[in-house]
């Protein structure tokens, strides 16, 4: 056989929301059959590996200073690890910045490097980087909206967990990290948009709801790629207390990219649910002069919590009305073509 007919035959993908799409499986993982869920776990080590590489190599940079000043004595480790953070947050925008490139570069970059080896020709739709719906975009974003006070009730809920104490200490740590850049950094609302919530909200897209979920979805379907995923997206952050309302964020993200066919409203609704949290920030320092307790002490009621899972169910049902209607309307806009040969299916055969 030719190279023009192995290529020729070839599988594919098909998309048919918002519109109908072929996606050619042209990519070198694709000819080497190597299966999806084994280039997921490659691709979630990969960006774990390089995102924290490039984050732990910046802070010593940023530290080296202070890092020549230690002594080394165990009984003063702890102050000195205090100290060591106390001096990362002072330079919260260098540090920022540099986790910033670290996620384009461990995430962004990697997600497209990997869709790649699966659609050489066509990794942009692979990654569902496709114009959104607008009716679909703006559902997913009301959803957001019903979500948010649930995904804080269940961070009220797993804070109060109990935990071993090295794991509290992290906990707490990182806790502080984050009150400290958003804070009393003195950095502006607008440098923090740009690396604490779009930077994230696209790259951990790309990521997780654009290549993972798409290999985890041929293998198993849509319906487990959103929970399973959604899970990993959790399990990703390494934090018990925040794993579960981070799950079911990520749940939402992956149920609103199989429903529109785009990954622009999972960036869109992610950026947003980001954005609430330095916009909390801005407003506690300039409105309660930085006590974070008080805005962290606030109860969602039950009946909050009750509407909100009553709206998200209301606008997953409303997606789910909407990608059977485009779906309908693509099979019929493409009836005609039935008589060539329909690709090849996009599950490969299992290993």
């Amino acid at each position: 056989m030719t190279g023009a007919s192995c290529w020729a035959v070839a599988p594919a993908l098909v998309d048919p929301v918002p519109a109908p799409v072929t996606i050619p499986l042209d990519g070198a993982v694709e000819r080497g059959r190597l299966p999806p869920l084994l280039m997921v776990f490659l691709a979630l080590l990969g960006g774990f590996v390089a995102t924290n590489l490039i984050g732990a190599l910046g802070g010593i940079i940023l530290l080296l200073p202070q890092l020549r000043e230690l002594d080394g004595n165990a009984e003063t480790l702890s102050t000195d690890l205090q100290t060591l953070l106390g001096g990362l947050m002072e330079r919260a925008g260098p540090f920022l910045t540099l986790n910033a490139i670290g996620q384009f570069l461990g995430f962004a970059l990697l997600a497209w490097v990997f869709a790649r080896w699966s659609s050489r020709s066509r990794p942009r739709l692979f990654l569902r980087l496709r114009a959104p719906e607008l009716a679909g975009l703006l559902i997913a974003v009301l959803g957001l909206f019903a979500l948010t006070p649930v995904v804080q009730w269940l961070g009220t809920l797993t804070s109060s967990l109990p935990l071993p104490q090295w794991l509290q200490e992290l906990e707490d740590t990182n806790s502080r990290m984050l009150e400290r850049a958003l804070v009393g950094s003195g950095l502006s609302p607008l440098f923090l948009l740009a690396t604490m919530a779009l930077t994230p909200a696209l790259c951990e897209e790309l990521l997780f709801r654009g290549y993972v979920h798409r290999q985890v979805e041929r293998r198993h379907g849509p319906m487990v790629a959103v929970l399973l995923v959604g899970v990993l997206f959790g399990l990703y952050h390494l934090s018990p207390t925040k794993a579960l309302p981070l799950a079911v964020l990520g749940m939402w993200l992956g149920y609103v990219t199989w429903a529109t066919g785009s990954l622009w409203p999972a960036v869109v609704v992610h950026f947003l649910n980001n954005a609430f949290a330095v916009a909390a920030s801005t407003y506690v320092e300039r409105s309660l002069g930085g006590d974070t307790a008080a805005l962290e002490n606030t109860e969602i009621p039950l009946w909050a919590v009750g509407v909100g899972v009553a709206g998200t169910l209301a606008a997953g049902w409303a997606l789910r009305r909407r990608h059977a209607a485009l779906t309908r309307i693509a099979f019929a806009r493409t009836a005609p073509a039935a008589a060539s040969p329909p690709p090849v299916s996009s599950a490969p055969p299992s290993p």
